[in-house]
């Protein structure tokens, strides 16, 4: 009876301890990138989005429970310092195992800051397009890079090897999820 008791308590320990394992603490800067990491990351967790739509990622200052976020992080993803002006200062501070910076993924189609007719965009662009204006280091390229597909199939097969990095128990999610992103984005191409 005792030993009974003793393998049923050991197999429910073991269960917990399955139940235990991490999943990764994933913190994303932006939403664009956000739905390309969850879509990698479903079926195990759901990352965290740093900076709501509404927040400007070149003028933005975080709260107290954003930078706890990003403290208890395993894994925080941004485009880049010169995108994300606002948030340099704290970013600098994350180790760059922990760190994926999306601009500096290589072979990714980078473009020259295009010009925009200011008149032509209404009140509310117009305000977003002064920001951008504002931060001369932004100036040279357009890191705007979501709306390029092949950038986006870079960014996913690089942000899915690291996610197999700190996860290996869920590789196979993540590369099953990516056959998926890069299939809906192959039909985007067409």
């Amino acid at each position: 009876m005792i030993y009974r008791l003793f393998l049923c308590l050991t197999f429910l320990l073991s269960l917990n301890n399955v139940g235990a394992q991490s999943i990764p603490n994933v913190v994303v800067s932006i939403k664009p990138i956000h739905s390309i990491v969850s879509a990698l990351m479903e079926g195990t967790s759901r990352p965290q989005l740093l900076l709501e739509s509404s927040d400007s990622a070149h003028t933005f200052h975080l709260k107290p429970s954003q930078l706890s976020l990003l403290s208890n992080a395993d894994l925080v993803i941004t485009i880049g310092d010169s995108f994300e002006t606002g948030l340099k200062k704290t970013l600098g501070n994350i180790k760059d195992s922990s760190r994926v910076i999306v601009s500096e993924i290589n072979d990714l189609n980078l473009y020259d800051f295009r010009n925009v007719d200011i008149d032509e965009i209404n009140k509310d662009e117009k305000d977003k397009h002064t920001d951008h204006e504002e931060h001369e280091e932004h100036a040279g390229l357009d890191l705007h890079l979501w709306l390029d597909i092949v950038n986006m199939q870079k960014t996913a097969q690089y942000i899915s090897e690291k996610l197999i990095i700190i996860d290996p128990n869920n590789s196979n999610v993540y590369e099953a999820n990516l056959i998926k992103i890069h299939s809906r984005l192959n039909k985007l191409k067409l």
